[in-house]
């Protein structure tokens, strides 16, 4: 078995998850900086800086370490990818919730101090799961919860199907035998040469029903926050259920309520019959 090109492979993976932190991250600083009254503080920042940076040194010195070493993957090294993909994905995840509640003082406990809960938290999330250990949601600062939602988000058609539409330097042979190993149920057997535009396609669709979604939330509720706004689109996206409040949707008005209702129909349905619509294959649908 290639050991390194698996390495390769989820240190460019973990890098991939480390950049999208970079969204929770700003919003912290935005909200630090300009919001009067705001829960969030700079040990908010400083746990995704934490978490990024970790992040980043692990990546770059596996990468040094397989430097000259990696090839092809072959059924086995995918499978082993998929598999630690989504252990090391919870973990790297985690890092932030963890990195958060050691920042806090000593005497002070949340439910973040226990890393377990932290790893729960990001694995529940990234597989879409929605089950959490917290009770009190509205007490955590929003980048944490924004991160908590985009979590859920990558993981919504899997985070390796993400790595494979984002990265063309993967072997189209490769991209094959990871793309199966992953996305079984998403699409059939595309050819070795489309998995990438499939993959590309696939993300577009879902990306479309996220923002399509925000939108509508806005529309139909001007006093809506962009912060909720987004958080319920990733959430409903993903089929995932992770909510910034208490009552879930029931803090929602009706017509929101409503809203989600239809995209969860449509996040439910089989993400590669809307790529056949692309291709105008209506019945497919039907």
């Amino acid at each position: 078995m290639n050991i390194f090109a698996v390495m390769r492979s989820l240190s460019v993976l973990v890098l991939l998850l480390v950049f999208s932190m970079s969204l929770a991250a700003f919003w912290s600083i935005y909200e630090y900086r300009f919001v009067a009254g705001s829960s969030e503080n700079l040990t908010t920042v400083y746990a995704f800086l934490l978490a990024m940076g970790s992040g980043i040194a692990v990546s770059l010195f596996c990468l040094f370490l397989t430097r000259g070493k990696s090839g092809r993957l072959n059924s086995k090294e995918a499978l082993m990818l998929v598999a630690l993909a989504w252990f090391i994905g919870a973990f790297f995840g985690a890092l932030p919730f963890y990195y958060w509640s050691n920042f806090q003082g000593p005497g002070v406990t949340v439910e973040f101090s226990n890393f377990i809960n932290c790893y729960f938290e990001a694995m529940s999330g990234l597989t879409t799961t929605g089950a959490s250990i917290l009770t009190d949601i509205p007490k955590y600062p929003k980048g944490l919860l924004l991160w908590r939602a985009n979590i859920q988000w990558l993981g919504g058609l899997g985070i390796v199907v993400l790595f494979v539409a984002v990265l063309p330097w993967i072997a189209s042979g490769s991209k094959k035998k990871i793309y199966r190993a992953e996305a079984t149920g998403i699409s059939s057997e595309p050819e070795s040469a489309k998995i990438q535009a499939s993959a590309r396609n696939l993300y577009g669709i879902y990306t479309f029903f996220t923002v399509a979604q925000l939108l509508l939330m806005k529309f139909f509720d001007q006093s809506l926050g962009w912060f909720e706004a987004v958080t319920y689109a990733f959430s409903t996206s993903a089929t995932a259920g992770y909510s910034v409040h208490g009552q879930s949707a029931g803090s929602l008005s009706p017509a929101n309520q409503w809203v989600i209702i239809c995209f969860m129909f449509i996040a439910g349905v089989n993400y590669s019959l809307y790529q056949q619509c692309l291709r105008k294959r209506f019945d497919r649908l039907y």
